[in-house]
């Protein structure tokens, strides 16, 4: 702590903390002294004025030699504990009003220095106290205090003390104003990065677009087997290139808070098959073992970012895996999705590190393998907004097990009673043969009066209601259902389910929707 204080340059709040204190001993040194003079007490007067000029000198040093704080602080600390044991026995022995003063010295040992050099000093000062009370009075002009003394010399100590406390207030509010500038300088110059590499990313798919389906298109259209290899590595390096892009964009979307999730109803174990067939003929390259182990029902969730986070943690372990095998592991247990991809790959030393942005486990690890180190902190994110998390288990040499978890309650099977509040004919017809296919039986009601007469009946789990209608809305009907009821808001307006959810509702659902989001809807 004290080289940080060291490392502090003209103008900092140690330099100025070092000014304050030995301006305000000095005044005060320098008043006690003319004050003794004043009234023939030489001997008092002398030593408070040599002990001011000492304050005033190191005063001077710290003007002249920013940097020195912490070191000036102990010359000032001790010259005044010092100065205060020397005069004790000059203004009265065990008497004197100089026993005030001590405190100030704790004071400015805890407002300056680290809190074992100040303990340190507290120590030191409370010695120096006791030491001084037994010094015997000298046989000269000292000066005897009187009880108009001890309520002037209480006040100074008070004003010292105040005056020290002030000036470390001072310093310790524009250390934190400079503190929270620099940290808003800093959030904008970081927002600014994060723009800057959105837009670059957005503007570099463009040209990519081109130059990837030219290769394509051109590919098609050779004979020649070198020129064949040749236009394919330009589609491999196009391909790497988008998957980095796409990996910056989620990057800063993560960020910035605009990723957005679109639950439906899927089956895991398909979406995982469709991942393990992707890296089928890497896995057969390098001879390692691809398995799908377990298994899951088909539940609630975004079926693409969960794939996302597949290709990832599967494509991360086959990377830094050169024999044996990565298995994927599926389970469910109450409303959570569990996947493991357990690999004998050469590990990793620093599980968390690997999960910030940008981070790999050693320098040298993207110079052997490639890279940006942007996958396993991109899946964290993910699975941190699907309401799960990501964790690491590894050891060097002995592979990596990476544990996700996401909240996703199954498909319900059961069959409900729905009501469903829809003026549109087309759209009420269609909701119904969806509401049927998934086994589900409904009541139609064309208004928000027949709604009402068709919930006083009551027995419906759900309530599917559309917004807009002729005599109303059908929030106006959530009042008028069962307490167990759950509520699906239908509209095509998206910008209304921040009011639906305030009003009551328990899902929102935008129109247009498809089957797999109404079964997602119905479930969770």
């Amino acid at each position: 702590m004290q080289a940080a204080h060291a490392d502090e340059g003209p103008g900092t709040p140690g330099t100025h903390r070092v000014k304050t204190m030995a301006l305000v001993c000095a005044v005060a040194w320098c008043l006690y002294g003319l004050r003794f003079l004043i009234q023939g007490a030489w001997a008092p007067g002398v030593g408070d004025s040599f002990f001011g000029l000492c304050c005033l000198a190191l005063l001077g040093l710290a003007s002249r030699a920013p940097g020195r704080d912490v070191g000036l602080g102990h010359a000032l600390i001790g010259t005044n504990a010092l100065g205060l044991a020397v005069v004790v026995p000059l203004t009265g022995g065990e008497h004197s009003t100089a026993f005030l003063f001590f405190p100030c010295v704790a004071l400015m040992a805890v407002q300056h220095l680290p809190w074992r050099a100040a303990a340190g000093w507290i120590a030191a000062t409370m010695a120096l106290l006791a030491g001084a009370s037994q010094l015997p009075v000298p046989d000269l002009a000292v000066y005897q205090p009187d009880s108009t003394d001890y309520l002037i010399d209480t006040m100074m100590a008070i004003l010292v003390s105040g005056s020290l406390a002030l000036a470390a207030r001072r310093v310790h509010d524009e250390r934190a104003l400079q503190l929270e500038t620099a940290r808003g300088q800093a959030q904008a110059a970081l927002q600014a990065k994060r723009r800057l590499l959105a837009t670059v990313s957005h503007e570099l798919r463009t040209p990519l677009v081109g130059t990837l389906g030219s290769a394509e298109l051109l590919q098609r259209e050779l004979s020649d087997p070198d020129h064949i290899k040749r236009v394919g590595t330009i589609i491999q390096c196009c391909g790497d290139l988008q998957e980095l892009l796409d990996d910056l964009l989620d990057q800063a979307a993560l960020r910035e808070g605009g990723t957005s999730l679109v639950p439906q109803a899927c089956d895991p174990v398909t979406i995982a098959v469709q991942v393990l067939e992707l890296f089928r003929d890497r896995a057969e390259s390098k001879g390692l073992e691809l398995l799908l182990e377990g298994g899951a029902p088909r539940v609630v969730l975004d079926a693409r970012r969960l794939k996302q986070v597949l290709i990832n943690l599967v494509g991360n372990a086959l990377k830094f895996t050169n024999q044996g095998s990565v298995r994927l592991r599926l389970s469910h247990s109450e409303r959570r999705l569990q996947v493991e991809v357990v690999d004998t790959g050469i590990g990793i030393h620093d599980t968390q590190r690997v999960l910030e942005p940008f981070e790999q486990d050693g320098e040298d690890i993207g110079q052997r393998f490639g890279g940006t180190g942007l996958g396993l902190s991109i899946s964290a994110g993910l699975l941190g907004l699907m309401g799960g998390g990501l964790e690491l288990e590894s050891s060097p040499g002995e592979g990596t097990l990476a544990r996700a978890w996401v909240r996703a309650p199954t498909v319900g099977l059961e069959s409900q009673r729905v009501l469903v509040l829809e003026d549109n004919p087309v759209g009420a017809r269609l909701t119904q043969e969806m509401l049927r296919r998934l086994g589900h039986r409904s009541k139609l009601a064309a208004s928000l009066a027949e709604a009402r007469q068709l919930a006083s009946k009551g027995g419906f789990d759900i309530a599917l209601l559309d917004l807009r209608l002729p005599d109303g809305s059908g929030l106006d009907l959530i009042r008028d259902l069962d307490a167990g009821t759950r509520v699906l808001a239908v509209t095509a307006n998206a910008d209304e389910r921040a009011r639906c959810l305030e009003a009551g509702a328990h899902v929102f659902l935008p129109k247009p929707f498809r089957l797999e989001e109404l079964e997602a809807a119905l479930s969770g």
